[in-house]
């Protein structure tokens, strides 16, 4: 089986997910928001923590990548300006912006600490590179938290699970703020 890395869609997708005229900057110390309780460990399951970047004050995002694979997960915590709903829909449209040829899948199901999230799994074409790209979104306490993942297709259904794992395993969900 010949790997072949995203190219660059993931990287697209956090830039065009950023508000205009956002600049992603490097956070410094620990990578989290104090009023929302969101954190982003080292590790989630298969997944290590390979960047953290607040867009703007008060959200911040991190990434996380599968090792040994090219899976790709973004993690975005912020003022809850949308539904639930209303940001699923913005997000797909972006995503079917970003990649082509986008085809709802499936809906995911909800995290059990998290049962008024919503998520769905869609395939896709990066470039001319087959993917699965799924999203889930929460709201909770005033913040809003999205997690998107994207693997390659050659990653098959494992690549699919690996995703679904992280989101289950996102210890945030079901945590209240200080």
């Amino acid at each position: 089986m010949v790997r072949r890395r995203l190219p660059g869609a993931a990287a697209a997708l956090l830039l065009a997910l950023a508000p205009a005229g956002a600049s992603a900057q490097p956070v410094q110390g620990p990578p989290f928001i104090k009023p929302s309780g969101a954190e982003f460990p080292e590790r989630i399951g298969d997944f290590k923590r390979v960047s953290t970047n607040a867009v703007e004050p008060g959200r911040l995002g991190a990434s996380y990548r599968r090792d040994g694979s090219d899976g790709l997960v973004d993690i975005f915590v912020a003022g809850a300006g949308m539904t639930v709903e209303e940001e699923l829909l913005a997000t797909e449209g972006m995503i079917g912006r970003v990649f082509s040829d986008l085809r709802a899948v499936r809906d995911l199901p909800a995290p059990a600490a998290a049962p008024t999230a919503r998520g769905r799994l869609w395939t896709a074409l990066s470039g001319s590179v087959p993917v699965y790209t799924a999203t889930m979104i929460d709201r909770r306490w005033g913040w809003r938290i999205k997690i998107r993942g994207t693997v390659s297709r050659s990653e098959g259904e494992a690549g699919v699970a690996a995703i679904e794992t992280f989101i289950r395993d996102y210890g945030w969900w079901g945590r209240k703020p200080d």
